[in-house]
């Protein structure tokens, strides 16, 4: 069985292209990750913020 070096060549640069490709797929995601962990923490401040503020309206109306 004849092996070309060609073809060699071609299959180890498809393995290091797929898993070059796999790598850079997995930094995409735990970007995505990291801006949805983000994203949420704002969130919950401003839910958070406005239910105080809400709840210190509703004091002081009741208080008047």
């Amino acid at each position: 069985m004849k092996v070309d070096t060609n073809n060699i060549f071609t299959v180890v640069c498809l393995v290091f292209m797929l898993v070059t490709g796999i790598y850079r797929l997995a930094q995409i995601e735990v970007n995505i990750n990291a801006r949805i962990s983000n994203v949420q923490a704002n969130l919950l401040i401003a839910v958070y913020s406005l239910k105080d503020n809400f709840a210190d309206r509703l004091y002081i109306n009741e208080k008047n």
